[in-house]
């Protein structure tokens, strides 16, 4: 049987194309190239100067935290905030600002939380290193009795129920620090502090004595609270002894029915009170603001009331510059209330402090309901506080005993915090004690001297955050005694060139523009 075969094609011709194909590849690729030695040396000088300039940035911060360890007058710099301007460093210059990360304004005398912002150039080139500055201050060296960075602190107890919340104000510059929210009391026994049903203490590490109760605290919520030990007795206006409340339960009717006799102050009802800034203010009997009153402060003089204080559906604002220093002798009942800032945006809590009076022998009751709002601080040993309803606090609260239920909230700014304070001092020898000055970043970064007078504490003792012992030259050239530097710091870097979160930023946006 014949087989049939296929013709062959003729292939002739394919070669030849497969070798043109290469030698076009080939001389793109050497065009390409030969144009990119073209501006081969522009791109690497620029690599270079923007390599020195980030250099010089990174000195200018380094700069400025040698700076806030010295006790010169460097807080003086004007409302602009600029330390330095055009200063040279090597071949480029370095501007050089500082703000106050709990207001996001130029320091101020009170300033301890800074952000530091150093901009080097090189020619027309520039690259920003930015970095934060804590100075662990503290002015008496008595770290015990401080409780500005407690969210809640009380004498006795704290009690966090039904849907309330404790967090950090986001709308506060201070809280881009990302630290904790700090609760705390002096009571050592069972169930000081109680968290129950759908409360909630994000981020929240309570702070307490050595010596406490196992079951000091009962958090039942569903968010954890860490617990740090505290090698002292926190305490409130000197005293860590809770006080008895004055009324029995009987007597805690509302003060909307009582009479008022001749030595209250009454704002009736959309009306407008102006208390001037130039001398105290004082109230012999009950200050009551009626439905829709307003009493406007000017300036800064204290309002002292020896009665109670009653308001509602009112406020108490403040005029521009304004601050209210309040001591209210006896009990308080806000209703739909407004103290301080009447917007949602962040305003200082520290332009309002409401107190009691102090060196009493019981506690009053403080009851705010509604959708009371109170953007300031609260604090005095003689305080039982109940918030209910809707009611806010922006701001610390620091008082013999606190109740939170329904839907009541506390926000707290850390930028009322400041210099070492009592939860810093605490988080320090705890992390000294679980890693070991070796082992623990923060120990290393700090001088051995304080480290000691912190650990003393622990015996009773005082820390001043100083760092006051000579430090020796490691330089012939330099001058023979150098800049004291007392003041202890923590320096962090932020972004160094740029923010390191751009990266992920473009990258996301890289990937949501793609196909």
């Amino acid at each position: 049987m014949n087989r049939r075969h296929r013709p062959i094609r003729q292939r002739r011709g394919l070669a030849l194309l497969l070798v043109l194909i290469a030698m076009a590849t080939a001389t793109t690729l050497t065009l390409g190239w030969l144009a990119s030695q073209d501006n081969a040396s522009i791109v690497g000088s620029n690599i270079a100067r923007a390599a020195e300039a980030r250099a010089i940035a990174s000195s200018g911060v380094e700069l400025a935290a040698a700076i806030a360890q010295t006790e010169t007058d460097w807080r003086a710099i004007g409302g602009d905030g600029v330390l330095l301007s055009n200063y040279p460093i090597g071949n480029g210059t370095i501007d050089l600002s500082v703000l106050d990360r709990a207001t996001n304004a130029p320091p101020t005398a009170d300033s301890t939380e800074l952000l530091v912002t150093a901009n080097g150039r090189i020619g027309d080139l520039s690259q920003v290193v930015t970095a934060s500055i804590s100075l662990l201050e503290d002015d008496d060296g008595t770290i015990q009795g401080q409780v500005d960075d407690f969210a809640l602190f009380a004498l006795a107890s704290i009690e966090i129920s039904d849907r309330a919340l404790v967090q950090r104000w986001l709308d506060a510059p201070a809280s881009k620090l990302g630290r904790r929210v700090a609760v705390g009391t002096s009571n050592h026994s069972a169930h000081a502090i109680r968290i129950r049903g759908d409360a909630a203490v994000i981020d929240g590490t309570a702070y307490h004595a050595r010596n406490s109760s196992p079951a000091y605290m009962v958090n039942a919520s569903r968010h954890d609270v860490r617990s740090v030990p505290l090698d002292w007795t926190p305490t409130l206006a000197g005293s860590d002894t809770p006080l008895p409340p004055r009324h029995g339960p009987s007597d805690r009717h509302s003060r909307r029915h009582r009479k008022h006799n001749p030595d209250d102050i009454v704002v009736q009802q959309n009306r407008t009170l102006h208390l001037p800034g130039e001398e105290v203010f004082i109230v012999a009997g009950n200050l009551i603001l009626e439905h829709g009153a307003n009493l406007v402060v000017h300036g800064s003089a204290p309002l002292q009331v020896a009665g109670d204080l009653f308001m509602n559906r009112s406020r108490i604002t403040l005029a521009p510059g304004a601050e209210l220093e309040a001591v209210i002798g006896g009990d308080v009942e806000l209703v739909d209330a407004t103290i301080g800032c009447t917007g949602s945006e962040w305003s200082d809590p520290e332009r309002v402090r409401i107190a009691c009076t102090p060196g009493a022998a019981s506690a009053n009751a403080w009851r705010m309901s509604g959708q009371t709002v109170i953007t300031g601080i609260i604090e005095g040993e003689g305080i039982d506080l109940l918030l209910e309803d809707q009611s806010t606090v922006r701001g610390r609260v620091a008082t013999n005993s606190i109740r939170m239920q329904d839907e009541s909230c506390l926000f707290y700014d850390h930028g009322l915090g400041s210099g070492l304070g009592s939860t810093r001092a605490a988080d320090l020898i705890a992390d000294y004690r679980n890693k070991g000055r070796r082992h623990s970043r923060r120990m290393t970064e700090l001088p051995m001297q304080f480290m000691d007078e912190l650990l003393s504490v622990c015996r009773g003792g005082k820390v001043r955050a100083r760092n006051d012992r000579p430090t020796p030259s490691n330089s012939m050239s330099w001058r023979s005694s150098p800049t004291p530097r007392p003041v202890v710091i923590e320096f962090q870097l932020l972004a160094h060139g740029t923010a390191p979160g751009d990266f992920e930023l473009a990258a996301l946006a890289l990937k949501e523009s793609g196909p």
